[in-house]
């Protein structure tokens, strides 16, 4: 049985910042940091799909946004499947990943067109890449940002400031950038291998 790799991906709009954790839960290494496209550069309207429509007829918004959300989903898979495919040939298996979100609010309960278009950007590429982890046989499990850093606390038994310390420890093992997008990802690959 390979040893599991714990993945900790942050959510952005059409990309995601992922961190792959190895080792135990007490000591673990980043074993790679990148960076996941979840648009097509064919059709460049997938990068904000919601944005793109902004301008057009009721009839063009739902054309373009239909055919960008198909092309976020494929980007999405071809995302998280390269990367899976990538651990194995490793030698690593990745039974878990964390999807860490800024937010979790309903784009329909978003009146203002561009706060929409944004928020509903954020959902297509989460459930996209969401979506990409469960139908490759993985557990995911999502996280706000807000609460990342207390759940690795509570799950390790940790005070917080010392799962900082952790952090910032790592994230000297690897060099820049170690953002907080890097730090909630970071957590999150934790978080997996604490499971």
């Amino acid at each position: 049985m390979l040893p599991d790799a714990g993945i900790g991906i942050r959510m952005r709009t059409g990309r995601a910042i992922c961190v792959v954790l190895i080792g135990g839960p007490e000591a673990p290494e980043v074993l790679c940091r990148r960076e996941l496209r979840l648009w097509d550069p064919e059709v460049p309207e997938t990068n904000q799909p919601f944005h793109a429509a902004l301008e057009l007829s009721p009839s063009e918004a739902r054309r373009t946004i239909e055919r960008a959300s198909r092309a976020v989903r494929r980007a999405a898979e071809r995302a998280f499947a390269g990367l899976r495919d990538e651990l194995r040939s490793e030698g690593y298996a990745s039974r878990a990943v964390g999807l860490v979100r800024v937010s979790d609010t309903d784009p329909a309960t978003i009146r203002n067109p561009h706060m929409h278009a944004h928020a509903a950007e954020s959902q297509l590429s989460y459930q996209a890449l969401a979506d990409a982890v469960a139908s490759g046989g993985v557990r995911g499990f999502t996280l706000l940002e807000s609460r990342v850093l207390g759940e690795l606390a509570s799950r390790l038994a940790r005070p917080e400031v010392a799962i900082r310390r952790a952090l910032a420890e790592l994230g000297r093992s690897v060099g820049p950038p170690w953002r907080a997008e890097q730090r909630a990802a970071c957590s999150a690959a934790w978080l997996c291998l604490a499971s």
